[in-house]
């Protein structure tokens, strides 16, 4: 009796210890898709994935007993907005070149973009003689341009796989700070459905599940913490 009692104790301490570990958020990106869970307090997650064709969203509850996470979707709690571009800050530039700073964030999961195109122009339906620069996002979800100043207002746009070009009109003479929320057209919600995870392994720096390529061979995925939590 002591020994069936220690051993159920002990799985209920690894299944508890191995719980407590999944905290943050661990996230992939190829630049064509990408992945994110979102761990929170009282065993509460977001999840997110991406690609060229649209992504999935969701929330709910999730527990990790010994190797296999399973997430269970509720019914959504969040609002879908649309893509749009916000003036953060802006100022008068004081020589003969502006400055825009853009930051792309997902407007539904607050999870920075990378691999965006960004463009300025001076028309907002461009063509040929119009396009005045274009850049990508970082990593971090970062753009910036340096540009003469322009006599005329110029036009910012988003261009990005799986969503629909938005733009917003600024002043050819001031320096911006700008922040673009970006919606993903044909997103599915996933609610009251459960997924299930083979992970292989996780720590204060990565998450590693696994699953099965069309051979039926092990195929290892890494997700990685970012470090704001």
């Amino acid at each position: 009796m002591k020994i069936f009692i220690v051993f159920i104790l002990l799985i209920f301490t690894t299944a508890l210890s191995a719980q407590t570990k999944l905290k943050g958020e661990y996230c992939r990106s190829s630049g064509f898709e990408g992945e994110c869970f979102t761990f929170k307090n009282n065993n509460k997650f977001d999840y997110s994935f991406w690609s060229c064709t649209g992504g999935k969203r969701g929330e709910g509850d999730f527990s990790l007993v010994r190797d296999t996470l399973v997430l269970n979707f509720k019914k959504s709690k969040t609002e879908f907005r649309g893509s749009k571009f916000t003036v953060k800050e802006s100022a008068k530039s004081q020589n003969d070149s502006i400055v825009i700073e853009v930051t792309l964030y997902d407007e539904l999961t607050g999870e920075l973009i990378p691999f965006a195109v960004l463009a300025l122009d001076n028309k907002q339906f461009s063509d040929s003689l119009s396009f005045i620069k274009g850049v990508s996002t970082d990593i971090d979800g970062k753009a910036f341009f340096k540009i003469k100043k322009n006599d005329n207002n110029i036009w910012l746009k988003c261009i990005y796989i799986g969503v629909s070009q938005f733009s917003i009109q600024l002043n050819g003479h001031l320096n911006y700070n700008i922040v673009g929320n970006v919606s993903f057209f044909n997103i599915k919600t996933i609610e009251n459905e459960t997924y299930f995870y083979n992970i292989d392994k996780v720590d204060k720096k990565k998450l590693t599940y696994k699953i099965k390529d069309e051979e039926g061979k092990d195929y290892f995925i890494n997700l990685y913490k970012k470090s704001r939590f």
